[in-house]
């Protein structure tokens, strides 16, 4: 019994002794400092804080294209009107030669202006006296306008001395352009045609005789086969015969069929 009443005497002593301990502690202490883990997550969220105030703002560029307008296309007739311009200034002693036989033909016209391949844009058709010591010739020239003139055909018409020769270039009944020439008991029948950006010509008959021949001594040909001049003419006027518009002319028009001709002064005007 005596020890029990020891044991809790014991006991009493040591409860007494912690709440003297306990009643010695700060309770400013309790309040104010922070636990370990606590600290931590003060230090993180300082530093995040810290990170969003100093951090640069960051800026997407965004460029805008510059918007671009092409520069306006000049029309190709415009063009090529001025591309023929030049081509007759530039070759003016063609148009304007001193031959007194060249230019009694040349003034009944030596220039015209048509569409001949159905793109929109005009063929420019002239003739022309020819180079060195055939200047006594005629050339038959057609031009077409591809960025620039183009020379489509330059050939031969016929020799100025001696007897007039007549010529005519025209679009017949099937569209198709054109050549034909009577000097005597010479003559020719050519004919052009255009298929889209393609060209090609095709001599459809001939006539070859010297000065003073006779019609029988006439050499003359019709689409490849040996014919006589009087076939040979027959064929020449049925060719003529398609003619719906005269681009040169140089007898005189009694069908009043529409001739588009011009000297060189009114191809000028009309191309200025």
């Amino acid at each position: 019994m005596k020890k029990i009443i020891l044991i809790a005497l014991a006991a009493m002593l040591c409860s007494a002794s912690a709440c003297s301990q306990a009643s010695n502690i700060d309770p400013t202490a309790l309040a104010t400092k922070p636990t370990a883990n606590t600290q931590s997550q003060s230090t993180t969220a300082q530093a995040f804080t810290e990170e969003l105030t100093t951090a640069a703002p960051t800026t997407e560029e965004v460029t805008i294209a510059e918007s671009t307008t092409a520069e306006p296309t000049e029309p190709p007739q415009t063009a090529a009107k001025q591309a023929y311009l030049e081509y007759l200034q530039e070759h003016y002693s063609w148009f304007n030669n001193g031959n007194t036989d060249y230019q009694s033909i040349a003034k009944k016209g030596q220039i015209a202006f048509k569409d001949l391949n159905g793109d929109g844009v005009d063929e420019m058709v002239h003739i022309r006296p020819g180079d060195g010591d055939k200047k006594y010739e005629v050339q038959l020239c057609i031009l077409t306008y591809e960025a620039g003139t183009k020379t489509l055909y330059d050939d031969f018409l016929f020799s100025i001395p001696g007897a007039e020769g007549v010529y005519s270039v025209f679009v017949g009944s099937e569209s198709k352009l054109y050549s034909v020439m009577s000097k005597e008991l010479n003559g020719s029948v050519t004919r052009f045609d255009f298929d889209g950006s393609s060209f090609s010509y095709e001599k459809l008959a001939d006539s070859t005789a010297h000065h003073l021949a006779e019609p029988e001594e006439a050499v003359c040909h019709v689409e490849g086969s040996t014919v006589t001049f009087e076939e040979f003419h027959s064929y020449r006027t049925s060719v003529e015969d398609k003619a719906e518009t005269y681009l040169l002319l140089t007898y005189q028009n009694n069908k009043g069929i529409d001739n588009i001709s011009m000297t060189y002064e009114e191809a000028l005007n009309y191309l200025q």
